[in-house]
């Protein structure tokens, strides 16, 4: 059968699409554990056009069977957001079956649960296995069934009264529909909105940049067909095709639900998007044969380009004979790959990545403090940190002053750290300014030691004023010198580690060996592939940061803590010498 599927579906490629080169062709590679994908039979050149079809061919809110029903459902459908929409017109296809004009195409995509390994599809003894990823934080199974009781409850009985629909679509043909377009699907521009800026342009010119543009709205499309869960375990299998796009972010079923509506929402959020597809430029498509390309972030060699009147897929380097044709489901590291695709690519992907909370760095400042200062109770140190960093979350300062880049504020629950020692701006200035205030105590325990005692009852107007100045002043050295002190790179380190012995034992101490190939890895390998690139991120924070940009010298200039401690200390320092004048004057 799926043999027969795959004939099927290629003969209705050949017949409906415009251009169909004969260099490649549509293979199973089920025992590589990727389904379907792209062979190369011929060389093919670089900027080859490898297939071409017009826009009547992608499965949109415009091409929908369900518009037939009845003449008010396409202004309803465009009353939706982009997945509300694109889950019913899918769900509506699925449920006629052959009635429908993309049955071939239907017939070649993954529509069992058996067919998934994306994060949304394990239970939670499973997902017990990631920890401790950030990625478990972005499984989204809530926010998922939110939407779904929305869809099955009102809007498509009520709206669309099409009951029947309502009826078909279960709880668990909902996720499948739902991961299928997050894996799938492209964000393919309006006809209407593409920019004509020469009519006398030709529009079948592949070269043309006037005509095309890259996809990159639908940032992951994954093809993990029928045997999705088999690729679910490599990189470049699993059919998913993002098309080329690059997202984020940021984002399984549900975030990437989101995302579409709000770049990089979070799952959480998820039920609170309502913007229509009337107020977007783009609409998310199923693109038949565009999603049957495997993705490897390393490999990629094609890329998915649109025009006004069709969309192309063309070569982006030279491919020689035998060679996969792969797309790029986006800069995702390995725990996105498997969260919304369900494999993971050896021995890493491209773009990893890992998380740091603020959680570890809360206690590895209450660490630094305790050790340091042994006068000071458990009690004092929790909440004179919880202090420092509600302080800095609300300092009016940095609300007027921050950067865009870092406009959510510098106290947020995660950070991403880079293998190549880049970490972000928001996490190096609030390190700063936490080692300012402990090397401020350093320098005069007996002032700490005044201020500390305070904390039980209610902060000193001394310890609220020297905070207030130490954001200030540390703002001041990062964002005019991009510098942080030595002490603070020293404190960073510390997080990293506080951050790694989090891990599993068998992934740290040296005795996990990661796979050399590619099989039908289980859920509990792929977990250990996951956390095994996570850690050596982390551990090359130790190696690489801070970081330097060829041999043009560090990115992040460190300068001695000294010499900044005696600039931040002069006002207390000239406040207590006033006070101890006046003392003396009285005497």
């Amino acid at each position: 059968m799926f043999q027969q599927n795959t004939e099927n579906f290629n003969q209705w490629v050949k017949k409906n699409f415009t251009i169909v080169s004969d260099k490649f062709e549509i293979v199973d590679l089920r025992e590589k554990g990727q389904g379907r994908g792209l062979i190369a039979c011929e060389n093919i050149k670089k900027n080859e056009v490898l297939f071409e079809l017009s826009r009547d061919k992608i499965l949109n809110v415009k091409t929908a069977s369900i518009n037939l029903l009845r003449e008010e459902n396409k202004n309803i459908l465009n009353s939706l957001n982009q997945w509300q929409s694109l889950i019913i017109c899918v769900a509506y296809e699925w449920y006629i079956g052959d009635r429908s004009k993309f049955i071939h195409y239907f017939n070649v995509l993954p529509l069992t649960s058996n067919d998934y390994n994306s994060l949304m599809f394990w239970n939670d003894n499973e997902l017990e296995c990631l920890k401790p990823s950030g990625v478990l934080q972005r499984v989204g199974k809530n926010s998922a069934e939110e939407m779904y009781s929305l869809l099955v409850a009102d809007i498509i009985p009520n709206r669309l009264k099409c009951q029947e629909l309502a009826d078909f679509l279960t709880l668990e043909r909902f996720h499948i529909v739902a991961s299928l377009i997050m894996s799938y699907s492209f964000d393919v521009d309006h006809f209407e909105g593409m920019e004509d800026d020469d009519e006398d342009d030709d529009e079948d010119s592949v070269d043309s940049d006037d005509d095309i543009s890259n996809d990159n709205h639908e940032h992951e499309h994954e093809h993990e067909h029928e045997h999705e869960h088999e690729h679910e375990h490599e990189h470049e299998h699993e059919h998913e095709h993002e098309h080329e796009s690059k997202n984020n972010d940021d984002d399984d079923e549900v975030d990437d639900i989101k995302e579409d509506n709000d770049d990089e929402q979070n799952p959480e959020e998820f039920e609170e998007i309502e913007d229509p597809i009337s107020e977007d430029s783009y609409y998310k498509s199923m693109v038949p044969l565009a999603d049957t390309l495997n993705s490897n972030t390393f490999l990629v060699n094609a890329t998915l380009k649109y025009e006004k009147t069709k969309l192309v897929m063309i070569a982006d380097k030279s491919i020689k004979k035998g060679e996969q044709i792969f797309n790029i489901y986006g800069e995702l590291p390995n725990s996105e790959i498997l969260r919304k695709y369900g494999f993971v690519e050896l021995p890493s992907s491209k773009f990893e990545f890992a998380d740091i909370f603020l959680s570890t760095i809360k206690l590895t400042f209450e660490k630094i403090f305790s050790s340091n200062f042994n006068f000071v109770k458990e009690s004092q140190v929790e909440k004179f940190v919880e202090f420092l960093f509600e302080t800095i979350q609300n300092s009016e300062y940095l609300e007027e002053n921050l950067s865009l880049e870092m406009d959510y504020g510098i106290v947020v629950d995660k950070y991403e750290v880079y293998p190549e020692g880049e970490i972000l701006p928001e996490l190096l200035l609030l390190v700063l300014i936490l080692t300012s205030i402990f090397k401020a105590a350093e320098s005069d325990e007996k002032w700490f030691k005044k201020i500390i005692k305070s904390i039980e009852r209610k902060p000193s107007l001394d310890l609220i004023s020297f905070t207030n100045r130490t954001i200030l002043k540390c703002h001041q050295l990062f964002e005019d010198n991009s510098a942080i002190t030595t002490t603070t790179v020293k404190h960073i380190k510390e997080i990293v580690k506080n951050r790694i012995n989090e891990y599993p034992k068998h992934i740290i101490d040296g005795s996990y060996k990661l796979p050399e190939s590619y099989k039908n890895f289980n859920r509990q390998e792929l977990s250990d592939i996951v956390l095994y690139d996570e850690i050596t991120t982390l551990k090359n924070i130790d190696e690489n940061f801070p970081p330097s940009e060829d041999k043009k010298g560090p990115l992040i200039s460190v300068v001695d803590d000294e010499k900044f401690l005696k600039n931040l200390m002069k006002r207390k320092n000239e406040e207590q010498d006033s006070k101890s004048n006046k003392k003396q004057k009285k005497n």
